[in-house]
């Protein structure tokens, strides 16, 4: 086998590769609407990390969509078909 497929076979390889191709495309997005990305990135990240406040401030909000993620990734994988998302992230929320 390749080097590349082995690589890219680890779980931690394909979710970095996602992470950086969002932070691309929103790149993209932002340079397109005349922006500065590097800016909108330093302005996203110093926000998010200036104060131990913030940070819970997003796990806060992060709580209901991840463990909506995690209902769903779990239907999904007993081959179940879930159609109740939307309604378990309405009421965790």
């Amino acid at each position: 086998m390749r080097l590349t497929a082995k690589i890219l076979k680890k779980p931690i390889t394909s979710a970095l590769i996602a992470i950086v191709c969002g932070f691309l495309v929103a790149a993209v997005v932002l340079a397109a609407a005349g922006y500065n990305p590097w800016q909108a990135f330093g302005a996203l990240f110093s926000g998010m990390f200036a104060r131990p406040k913030y940070i819970s401030n997003v796990l806060i909000k992060a709580a209901p969509i991840i463990l909506t993620g995690l209902s769903v990734a779990f239907a999904y994988k007993t081959s179940l078909f879930n159609i109740g998302a939307e309604g378990q992230y309405i009421v965790s929320a």
